[in-house]
């Protein structure tokens, strides 16, 4: 089974200038951080979500860890059949 918690977007945190010009963020120390789900849509378009909530935050977090495990362990599933063939055997069935 896959985790249901599974995320395909990156997890951003990001810290930020504000546009007062005599704000301490003009000095070094910028505001933040922020916490942002960003993903590519189709026609290189971006969306991303400001995530606001610390439960929001780590639950965005873990998902997004997921589905990197996810993709990890497709590929290695994906390279042990590579071989199977490779060497004539057949592969598992559906």
């Amino acid at each position: 089974s896959f985790p249901s918690n599974a995320l395909h977007a990156s997890f951003l945190e990001r810290f930020l200038k504000c546009g007062r010009s005599n704000c301490h963020c003009r000095e070094g120390k910028k505001h933040g951080p922020f916490y942002y789900l960003s993903r590519c849509l189709p026609k290189r378009q971006m969306q991303s979500l400001l995530l606001k909530e610390p439960t929001q935050i780590s639950q965005a977090r873990h998902g997004v860890e997921a589905y990197q495990q996810l993709l990890e362990q497709l590929d290695q599933l994906s390279w042990i059949n590579w071989e199977l063939l490779r060497r004539g055997d057949p592969l598992p069935p559906e």
